[in-house]
């Protein structure tokens, strides 16, 4: 009976020794690996016609989004310090779109996105709000 409980103990020791070891690497395996694109202003177009009937165009700078991006679904990159280390977060944000305002590549956003901020492009599973990510 000795024996086993030893072997048992053996056994179990080296499990523990090796999920010590390899845990970070197993538990950022499970994690979803993202992009991201760091949002900057782009240029768009405001068609507009006056009380006369004459049109004319106005060229304005917003923050910008690839129109790829599902715009219903945005998340952004929240940094965090856990246990001393640098984390990186996935937070759900609701955007508001400038309608008329026009780019053939991206929307205009008016509100909840700041110049800088990281938005997710393309994530391996689907994001949960404030799943832990791995940035690409």
């Amino acid at each position: 009976m000795n024996k086993i409980n030893a072997i048992f103990a053996s056994i179990f020791f080296i499990f523990m020794l090796f999920m010590s070891i390899f845990s970070k690497e197993l538990h950022e395996k499970n994690l979803p690996h993202v992009t991201i694109l760091k949002v900057e202003k782009k240029d768009f177009i405001c068609n507009f016609i006056d009380e006369n009937g004459d049109s004319y165009s106005v060229k304005r700078r917003a923050i910008g989004i690839p129109k790829y991006i599902d715009k219903n679904n945005i998340y952004i990159v929240n940094e965090d310090k856990v246990y001393g280390e640098q984390r990186y977060f996935a937070q759900k944000t609701e955007v508001f779109l400038e309608n008329e305002y026009y780019s053939d590549d991206y929307y205009a956003v008016s509100l909840g996105l700041n110049v800088g901020d990281k938005v997710i492009l393309t994530s391996t599973i689907p994001l949960i709000n404030n799943t832990e990510i791995i940035i690409k």
